[in-house]
């Protein structure tokens, strides 16, 4: 089967190429040409939507809140549109880890955030179930790794006393990570099999920010704020393991450490 992978400038979307070498990214703008339609809109296709508009600009600004409604909200329900006759189609839909903790009553740019990862994925949910099409929604926790220039993780080994990192909480959340070759290794897999479904996607260990702050030994790349949220977010691998050989993954520790 044909692989289209929507989202070219994700940064998990270029570690997909890696391992589906004869895959096309695009990005969700995709839809608004012709030819582009023509050409990978088909059937027998595998479609992965890695569409992650930068959660930095939200919180920077909140008229991108429109944008990011716009990618994510607006270009599925366009796309959808497109593939409705198609046959023998796949959907890989990747959403966030946020999601399992959300709070509907707490409101800011985070919230919004992952409200919109709701919306899709309700609307993935219906549509699947409607026209019986094969639906993956993982549930991402926190990528780092190959091309990343926004996780926490490439933050703190890019801090310096002139660019100080901010971390929430004095750094005593704590935080499942998956470096993204892993869950490249790990859509494959999913790909190759039968499974249809939610699954969560992460080491299921969570480690506080702050000794990953430690390991590099200099305290004065801390800028503290206070902000609400979960103490501690860690993925349910029940269903993972199934599918991928957890001791394989790589330590988020040892990753920070040789990278120092």
């Amino acid at each position: 089967m044909k692989i289209v992978i929507i989202g070219e400038r994700s940064f998990f979307s270029k570690e997909l190429k890696k391992i589906f070498k004869k895959s096309k990214i695009v990005s969700t703008n995709f839809i608004k040409k012709k030819k582009s339609i023509r050409s990978l809109i088909q059937d027998n296709t595998i479609f992965i939507i890695n569409s992650f508009y930068p959660l930095f600009k939200i919180l920077n600004d909140k008229k991108n809140n429109k944008t990011l409604i716009n990618q994510s909200v607006i270009f599925l329900i366009n796309f959808l549109k497109l593939i409705n006759k198609k046959k023998n189609i796949k959907i890989i839909y990747s959403s966030t880890c946020a999601v399992k903790n959300f709070n509907a009553n707490t409101y800011n740019s985070r919230s919004v955030y992952t409200s919109v990862k709701i919306i899709c994925e309700q609307i993935l949910r219906e549509y699947s179930y409607r026209n019986n099409v094969q639906l993956i929604i993982t549930r991402l926790f926190n990528l780092y790794g190959g091309e990343d220039k926004a996780s926490i993780i490439y933050k703190i080994l890019k801090a310096t006393k002139k660019n100080p990192i901010q971390i929430n909480n004095n750094g005593n959340s704590k935080r499942d990570f998956i470096h993204v070759s892993d869950a490249s290794k790990i859509y494959k897999n999913l790909i190759k099999s039968n499974f249809s479904g939610d699954i969560e996607i992460g080491s299921g260990k969570a480690v506080a920010i702050k000794k990953l702050i430690d390991l590099k030994q200099q305290k004065f790349i801390i800028s503290k704020t206070r902000v609400k949220e979960n103490k501690i977010s860690k993925a349910n691998i029940k269903i993972l393991s199934k599918y991928f050989t957890l001791s394989k993954l790589i330590n988020v520790k040892n990753f920070v450490k040789s990278n120092i």
